[in-house]
């Protein structure tokens, strides 16, 4: 019920923007960043190129060509990152540091967005709202991504804390990492482990934003994970002078491996990918998926991959990882798992559902961990603790193999965040797959300086 009086109430808001005056001689924002053919319409229907530094304000029309990007920071210290094809209208923009007089409402028409919410948002989360041609999404936290599908439907994910998305039909709560598609207004948002599309994140408050676009960028300093249905645990990293990691089109298409053959992979099917951060940030990591690819070594043998889930990362610095401490892990995203039955060569996509993980740096060991996944009405966990956890590459790197094989990276300070791929071979549904991305939510007692040693009695 509540929900419902949220959303009408949203529904009155824009209506009377739309009746009275709006705030005069107020900058809702500045565009912080532009990329290719950005315009603004303002009243009139008059559209003019929006340029690094251009003013915005509550009315403004914002459109964005084909492969071209803007990142909007608004006064209240948000920030909006519109991809290609988007069209986005600041419909009514206040900032009066007064939670009853604040407002930040806007609407997407089309493309898509990623939206990291400001002061606004954080005085009084119901002035905070996003209209959509199916949907109305509220905060509950700080940071989502919302895009419109080739079929009109709408895709949302939270991507740190909480979102609540509404149609006529009711509203549906997300926890960080979680998305749903939303078909008409009419219909109640559906969930589902696919995630809103994104070109390029948009960057933190305060950041100087830095893109790649849609051009190939090729990347020494990355490391990486990967298993697939013929051979798991790949590792794949820096290979100087090599390149480790090439992206192109948004998506990673090439992987050089950190061992003495320089094996190559590389994307020859469907893929996908998803990130946090921007590739530029010491935090940035992603997850993604091949249908299909080929593997060729030193001597130029290539073999063929298939269900190939990968992740990559920019590496925890090895004055940043912690050497004491613990700390707990959740679900930010990852890829849907897929799973073969050796036997019968039957193969299908399952759901991603949680991901928890507990470190204990000191010892240098999982000491609990789960990844559920589902397969129709089947539940496969998948046990990612384990009794022992190698370290390489300064610390960045972690592998254990328990009833699973895992082989993971840690990223950003204090290895806020880590990845890993997993496999597990003989489930209910055959050899089961994926990676994923998790997140601290706890931590007690890190520290870079080496654990004491306990002498000998």
């Amino acid at each position: 019920m509540n929900a419902e009086l949220n959303l009408h109430k949203t529904v009155l808001l824009i209506a009377l923007a739309s009746i009275y005056p709006l705030q005069a001689n107020a900058d809702a924002g500045v565009a912080h960043f532009t990329f290719g053919d950005v315009t603004v319409r303002r009243s009139g229907g008059v559209s003019t190129p929006l340029a690094k530094g251009a003013s915005v304000n509550s009315g403004d029309d914002i459109v964005t060509g084909k492969g071209s990007q803007a990142h909007i920071k608004f006064t209240d210290g948000g920030m909006v990152s519109l991809q290609g094809g988007t069209q986005f209208r600041i419909t009514r923009y206040a900032d009066q540091s007064d939670s009853k007089s604040d407002s930040f409402f806007v609407e997407l028409a089309r493309g898509g967005m990623r939206a990291i919410t400001g002061l606004i948002g954080k005085r009084n989360k119901d002035n905070y709202k996003v209209t959509t041609n199916t949907a109305t999404i509220g905060i509950r936290g700080s940071s989502f991504f919302l895009s419109y599908n080739e079929d009109g439907s709408l895709s949302a994910t939270a991507e740190q804390d909480s979102i609540v998305v509404c149609t006529n039909a009711g509203c549906t709560a997300l926890t960080a990492g979680e998305s749903v598609k939303v078909t008409g207004k009419d219909a109640s948002p559906s969930r589902t482990n696919e995630r809103a599309k994104s070109e390029e994140s948009a960057p933190p408050p305060n950041a100087d934003p830095k893109i790649v676009g849609n051009q190939p960028s090729q990347f020494r300093d990355l490391l990486g994970a990967a298993a697939d249905s013929s051979s798991t645990g790949y590792t794949v990293g820096a290979v100087t002078p090599q390149p480790s990691v090439e992206f192109q089109g948004g998506q990673v298409v090439k992987f050089i491996t950190n061992d003495a053959s320089n094996t190559v992979l590389t994307k020859t099917g469907s893929g996908s990918f998803g990130t946090v951060s921007n590739l530029v940030d010491a935090d940035f990591i992603g997850w993604g998926y091949w249908s299909a690819g080929t593997k060729t070594d030193s001597i130029n043998a290539s073999t063929a991959l298939s269900d190939f889930h990968y992740i990559v990362a920019r590496p925890t610095a090895s004055d940043r990882m912690p050497m004491q401490g613990t700390a707990t892990y959740s679900l930010i995203g990852g890829t849907a798992p897929t799973a073969t039955d050796s036997y019968t060569g039957i193969s299908q996509v399952g759901q991603l559902i949680s991901a928890t993980m507990s470190i204990d740096f000191s010892q240098h060991i999982i000491t609990s961990g789960t990844i559920q996944t589902q397969f129709g009405a089947t539940a496969v966990p998948i046990d990612i603790s384990s009794g022992g956890m190698a370290y390489n590459q300064n610390g960045a790197r972690f592998s254990c193999t328990n009833t699973a094989t895992i082989t993971g990276v840690f990223s950003g300070n204090m290895a806020s965040r880590a990845g890993l791929t997993y496999s597990k071979t003989g489930t209910a549904v055959g050899d089961v797959r994926g990676a994923v991305v998790m997140g601290q939510t706890s931590a007690a007692g890190l520290s870079t300086a080496p654990a004491p040693v306990t002498p000998p009695l």
